[in-house]
Order: structure tokens, then C-alpha cells, then sequence
């Protein structure tokens, strides 16, 4: 098999590399497509993953200066993206969080908070979660 491979011309290669590169860009862009982005958070937190993720691609001696192991992390455009994107991402989370969650709220999520009904069990954006009697989230039985 490998010497199947060894054998396809490069400029083959070349293009079916770019072809693979172009539908991961798509799909980037399908996904961003379903964000919202009318509060300002979700537009902070994909300008600055983009912009460290861009680094390494334009500036290829930006990360030169840092520790060795910060530049094998931080040297991969991928990676540095993922990793600036979930770090901004749990900071965001944990600012925006409703009184009485544990977890990154719904605002953070550019969803709002559904009436609270006394005597009522109304449904939340987080589909394992009800809220209960007094606004107390609970988990079901």
C-alpha cells in the first residue's frame, strides 16, 4: 500500500491536500454560521483565537523567545486557536453565570432565562435540567 501511495504524483497530492483543508474551512464556517453573535463575547472570543492562531502562520518567529514547550504548543496554528478559543470560552462562562447555576449560564450562551412559574416545572436551555418550585434549578429523579 505504501508504495501505492509513494507513486501518486505530488501536484495529486498537493490537491487533494487543499481540497481536505478547504472542506475543514467550510465546516468553520457552517459552524460560526450558527453562533450568535449579538452580544459582544462570542465576537471577542473568535477574533482573538483567530488572531493567535494567525501568529505562527504569518509571523513564524513570533513564538521564537518562549520556552521550548510553549512553542511546540503554541507553534501549531490549530492548536493555539483550541487552546485560546476553550480558555476564553470557560472565562466567558464563568462571568455570565446566573445566580444559582453551577455551570456557565445561559446568558453566556446568548439565551435568555424562561419565566419563572410558581407551581410550574418550565423547560430550560439545558434540556437535562427543570427548573423547580422558587426558580432552584434541580436535577430530575
Amino acid at each position: 500500500m505504501g508504495q501505492v501511495i509513494a507513486h501518486i504524483p505530488e501536484p495529486v497530492i498537493g490537491g487533494a491536500a487543499t481540497v481536505r483543508l478547504a472542506m475543514v474551512t467550510v465546516i468553520g464556517i457552517q459552524t460560526l454560521s450558527k453562533v450568535s453573535f449579538t452580544d459582544n463575547h462570542n465576537l471577542l472570543k473568535v477574533a482573538v483565537s483567530l488572531s493567535v492562531g494567525m501568529a505562527p502562520a504569518l509571523l513564524t518567529t513570533f513564538y521564537s523567545k518562549f520556552p521550548e514547550w510553549l512553542q511546540i504548543i503554541f507553534g501549531s496554528a490549530i492548536t493555539s486557536t483550541v487552546i485560546v478559543v476553550f480558555v476564553l470560552d470557560l472565562a466567558f462562562k464563568r462571568r455570565g453565570r446566573l445566580p444559582g447555576e453551577l455551570g456557565g449560564g445561559a446568558r453566556s450562551e446568548g439565551l435568555t432565562r424562561p419565566p419563572s412559574r410558581v407551581g410550574t416545572s418550565v423547560a430550560t436551555p439545558f434540556p437535562a435540567r427543570r427548573r423547580a418550585r422558587g426558580g432552584c434549578v434541580s436535577h430530575p429523579h
